[in-house]
């Protein structure tokens, strides 16, 4: 009885760290992401010994981190920009504080192993999708957590537009399908021996989709991946079978749940511009317009090495703004900025290759490019600190770490 109840606080605790749930009364400083933080450090120092052992294994990550911090610190002095020095206080919080905290908790209730907290995972989004699917099927729920329960301002993005944003989390239209659409595709790499996975995948697939369109990109290369280089035939076999029925029933799954007509024509059009592009037309797709409009390159010389100094998403000047990830880390901090930050990702997928987890340094691969194009994925954003955590999992054997100290 007390490890179930333990399990059930663990899935509620990472609901909070994936999803951020943005209720109005919990903001600033009483955000759940920071009363995690809080309960993370408090955790520590009753288990100070185990905390310690597991920053010393990885020390060569903290080191990277800390030498890209430092031009981070020094860049943004000049322009008094805090942004991206939260952000990366951020990362370190939540790779080195968080992410051991939820290890720790798993090992003391004998569920600390890979695929146990991939199925916590799984079931996590999975109760997030059904959340979506319901705002998306009852407009007066919508409403109700839309306008009573997170109080969206009129200048957010959301307030005027109710094709998408379904569910009771920050960053529906980004961050969150993201999250969602990478533990899809995750999921399909634990099937075989969880085959209740095979219902959950859909709704999260879905629920990815009707916030943020890119989702589905991320969750079909993770299954490409799969299928090409896992030699997984019974588990491929499944895959294969639900991709397909997923694929020729989706338009009848969402006229099923009652999908406005607003959505379908929104999910409808990307569909359309997919194959536009394929086809080798860029021209009026949101392709265009990612790769056009938005690519803002440095005015002068000394942005080109070392940027602006700020994110030029919160744009000083009041000019066009940029979603895209790399440009805006470009004029942010230049070249020798992308230098070290591409640097640090190339010394952890190194450390991957090294592990002999040829899938896993794909699928990171791959998913952060796919974020980080459509927006800035940085190492502070949940999305980030996932990967990290099955880095964590997988290449330094994060459960075994804890399970050396008594």
């Amino acid at each position: 009885m007390k490890q179930k109840i333990a399990y059930i606080v663990f899935v509620f605790l990472l609901y909070l760290f994936l999803f951020d749930p943005p209720f109005y009364m919990f903001r600033g400083a009483l955000r759940f992401s920071n009363i995690l933080l809080v309960i993370a450090l408090l955790y520590h120092c009753t288990k100070i010994k185990n905390y310690l052992h597991f920053l010393r294994n990885l020390r060569r990550e903290l080191q990277l981190f800390l030498f890209l911090s430092v031009f981070i610190i020094v860049r943004s002095a000049f322009e008094m920009e805090l942004s991206h020095i939260n952000r990366m206080l951020m990362a370190f919080l939540n790779i080195f504080m968080v992410v051991p905290f939820f290890l720790q908790f798993s090992k003391e209730f004998d569920f600390c192993t890979e695929e146990k907290i991939a199925r916590a995972l799984m079931l996590t989004c999975t109760i997030a999708s059904f959340i979506s699917i319901a705002c998306l099927t009852n407009p007066a729920l919508y409403s109700y957590i839309k306008f009573s329960v997170i109080q969206v301002s009129e200048n957010d993005y959301l307030y005027n537009n109710e094709y998408r944003g379904f569910g009771l989390a920050s960053y529906l239209t980004s961050n969150y399908g993201f999250i969602l659409g990478f533990i899809a595709g995750m999921g399909c790499f634990y099937i075989k021996e969880n085959k209740w996975f095979l219902f959950c995948i859909p709704f999260v697939v879905i629920a990815g989709l009707i916030n943020c369109r890119t989702s589905i990109l991320i969750t079909s290369s993770i299954i490409a991946i799969l299928l090409f280089f896992e030699r997984r035939t019974a588990s491929s076999g499944l895959v294969v079978l639900f991709g397909v029925i997923f694929v020729l029933n989706f338009s009848y799954f969402l006229t099923f749940l009652n999908t406005s007509d607003r959505t379908l024509e929104w999910l409808t059009s990307f569909r359309q511009q997919i194959a536009i592009i394929l086809s080798g037309e860029v021209s009026g797709t949101e392709a265009d317009d990612l790769f056009g409009r938005m690519i803002i390159w440095p005015e002068f010389l000394e942005q080109w090495f070392v940027g602006r100094g700020y994110d030029i998403f919160i744009n000083k000047s009041g000019a066009e703004k940029s979603d895209v990830g790399w440009i805006r880390q470009l004029n942010y901090g230049g070249i020798m900025y992308l230098l070290l930050f591409y640097s640090v990702i190339m010394a952890l997928l190194k450390r991957i290759h090294h592990s002999g987890h040829l899938s896993f340094l794909l699928v990171f691969i791959v998913t952060y490019c796919i974020a980080n194009t459509k927006t800035l994925c940085y190492p502070g954003d949940t999305l980030f600190v996932l990967l990290m955590f099955f880095y964590i999992m997988k290449v330094k054997k994060g459960y075994m770490i804890y399970n050396k100290i008594a």
